[in-house]
């Protein structure tokens, strides 16, 4: 199920992020995080897309022939761990993007950019996947006769196929050396990341409130509570992070460094408690859409134009609309889900 809302939410997070009318206000540091979520979108769509087969594939060990469940069960391990890997620096990068936009504006508009932006997303896609090249050799095909083993057809002339270890996975310091590695890369590194940038994001919209209220008596109510969406979805992307995507991955690293098969109960253990945090992990990214609807207004709106279109044939008018006597334009009600640089923050976060 909860595979199944993350591949619908993030497709309708695809269909919004890109729809012009969601963009076409946005200035060039708006379109970089932007740009960022898109990618983001696409990432998380992925990872729903190949754990799904997964949860209704059945569970086998041995096959009867070459097919889709066979390689399923050796390669999609590192391809649905590039990815995660994937989505969790295109985080980091938003993430320092944002920091530099908020806390230096003076320098973002020569450091934060378009093509930066679509460089770093480039770099942070080969670098994910060849970090997880080592798990697609770490399992390997077997060929044997079927007639060795009770669950086999009855054709025991029949060649079956199994999967084991191969050499790789039985190197021990490559795999401590390697998932140590993993880890920090992985992990330590866009946490303690993530953590620094959104605090000082915080405290620099905090502080920038307050010599607004103290030097301007007249401060735009849209701006205000733009910037109060934008702390929160700030604190939602991190403590997302933290509540759901940081025991997945302190369990895995203990898992895979400690020796528990010996201890049948603590093994018992790791493995419900893997289930647990797996199931947290996809809800992390499964959720975004449920995020951007509740704290982004111009994200629902971009939303109900699109499933009115879809109902009525047309698009919902954005134009103009009569309210006492008066006519407003609704353009100009647009809070995007990624910072603006208009409001003036202090250069010294």
């Amino acid at each position: 199920m909860v595979c199944a809302f993350g591949i619908i939410g993030n497709l309708l997070n695809l269909i919004v992020l890109t729809r012009k009318r969601f963009t076409k206000s946005m200035e060039t540091m708006e379109r970089t995080a932007q740009l960022c979520l898109t990618a983001l979108a696409g990432s998380d769509l992925i990872i729903c897309s190949m754990t799904f087969p997964g949860a209704v594939l059945p569970q086998k060990w041995l096959y009867e022939e070459r097919s889709f469940g066979l390689y399923f069960s050796v390669y999609s391990g590192g391809l649905i761990n590039a990815f995660v890997l994937f989505s969790t620096w295109l985080t980091v990068v938003m993430t320092i993007e944002r920091y530099i936009v908020v806390c230096h504006p003076l320098h973002a508009r020569s450091i934060v950019g378009i093509k930066r932006t679509v460089r770093a997303v480039v770099i942070v896609l080969v670098l994910s996947i060849g970090v997880n090249l080592p798990r697609f050799w770490m399992t390997e095909i077997i060929d044997v006769k079927c007639d060795k083993f009770s669950e086999a057809p009855s054709n025991t002339n029949q060649t079956c196929y199994i999967t084991k270890p191969s050499s790789l996975e039985k190197n021990v310091k490559f795999i401590y050396a390697y998932r140590g590695v993993y880890f920090v890369l992985g992990f330590c590194i866009p946490l303690i990341t993530l953590i620094f940038c959104n605090c000082n994001l915080i405290r620099a919209l905090t502080r920038s409130s307050q010599l607004q209220r103290r030097h301007s008596a007249q401060v735009s109510y849209r701006t205000n509570r733009s910037k109060d969406r934008l702390t929160v979805t700030l604190i939602a992307i991190i403590t997302l992070f933290c509540v759901l995507v940081s025991p997945s991955e302190i369990r895995g690293f203990i898992s895979s460094m400690a020796d528990i098969r010996k201890d049948y109960s603590r093994y018992q253990s790791i493995i419900t408690a893997g289930y647990v945090t797996n199931f947290a992990l996809m809800i992390n990214f499964s959720m975004n859409f449920v995020l951007y609807c509740a704290v982004n207004y111009t994200f629902r709106k971009t939303m109900k134009s699109m499933l009115f279109s879809c109902i009525y044939g047309t698009e919902k008018s954005n134009g103009t609309r009569h309210q006492n006597g008066s006519v407003r334009d609704r353009s100009t009600n647009y809070d995007h889900l990624t910072m603006s640089v208009s409001t003036p923050i202090v250069d010294d976060c």
